[in-house]
């Protein structure tokens, strides 16, 4: 089976959903609720075959719980991440307060945490209007929500989610937050935007942990507002060159700002990270040449490969302007 994120400890994390979906199970059923899980022991569940399960049971609920991967950015609060379907005021709640109970858990304790500007309950997109994530896009008669409780990639946090007591916090604050779904109409907090990550390039996307039919690992889905898009084509039309390459030559242009400065460069704010939202969707195809000095520059900004490419772009689009 796929492994999903790995902590720097040895903790993997389809053993650690397994063991926090067990003990929720256990917290929701002493509060009077039933509970059914997609499996029970250590066996591969491919993603159509769970939300199957799902539709035919068709719960008041459905909470796939995961662990993520690939952060850097320190935080002062727990990087919790909870995705909700698109269009869904009942799977945005319960995103909501599955964000708002386990960040409250995790708040408990004190580690270096790490997080990325998604950190709340948002809806990731595959394209405008279409999940990303199968388990949501699969179920859309059932309300369902993903929590992604706290990096495994960071290694402070791998020796927190090793510890039975705080396994047994994050499987309380689950139980919560689906009971106070169930009970109450709290609407839940922790609401962001949604934001489009065509090819899963962003954090929690380890190998398996994504549909199996997203296409080529080489293209890469940006989106542009329409005033963005527009100022592209026209600096794309004035170099004499196409929209795609011109994204990819900012990218190579800000590999070489890199090397240039012996690597040492000053990670964006938060308000200068590029918004890969938009109306006005670019998918752009990748040599693998070109994708490794996408690559070095995601990492050195601490972006995900899409904010990398929106950020190159902006790049030329300026550069252009200033020609002008």
């Amino acid at each position: 089976p796929e492994t999903g994120s790995v902590g720097a400890n040895g903790l993997v994390e389809r053993d650690l959903n397994l063991v926090v979906a067990l003990l929720a199970e256990q917290k929701l059923e002493a509060l009077g609720h039933s509970v059914e899980l997609t499996r029970r022991n250590d066996l591969h569940m491919p993603i159509r075959q769970r939300a199957a399960i799902a539709n035919a049971l068709s719960p008041r609920a459905f909470v796939s719980i995961h662990h993520n991967g690939g952060a850097l950015r320190r935080s002062n609060d727990p990087g919790v991440e909870t995705f909700h379907q698109v269009g869904s005021a009942e799977s945005r709640r319960l995103a909501g307060l599955l964000f708002e109970e386990i960040s409250a858990a995790f708040e408990d304790y004190w580690v270096p945490w790490v997080a990325t500007v998604h950190r709340g309950a948002s809806t990731r997109l595959k394209e405008p209007g279409l999940d990303a994530y199968g388990v949501l896009r699969y179920t859309p008669g059932v309300p369902a929500a993903i929590s992604e409780a706290a990096y495994l990639s960071n290694p402070a946090e791998a020796q927190l989610l090793a510890l039975p007591e705080v396994q047994e916090n994050e499987a309380e604050a689950l139980a919560r937050a689906i009971d106070r779904f169930l009970t109450t109409d709290s609407p839940g907090s922790g609401f962001r935007p949604a934001f489009v990550d065509g090819v899963m390039t962003g954090t929690g996307t380890g190998k398996g942990c994504r549909d199996p039919d997203y296409g080529s690992p080489n293209e890469l889905l940006v989106a542009y507002t329409a005033e963005e898009y527009a100022a592209l084509v026209d600096a794309a039309t004035r170099q004499g060159t196409t929209v795609r390459d011109l994204q990819v030559f900012g990218v190579h242009a800000l590999d070489f700002l890199r090397r240039n400065n012996g690597d040492h460069v000053t990670p964006l704010s938060e308000d200068s990270v590029p918004d890969v939202r938009g109306s006005m969707v670019e998918l752009t195809e990748w040599t693998p040449t070109e994708r490794v000095a996408l690559a070095r520059v995601a990492d050195t900004y601490r972006l995900s490969p899409a904010q990398a490419q929106k950020l190159g772009a902006v790049l030329m689009v300026f550069l252009a302007n200033l020609e002008s």
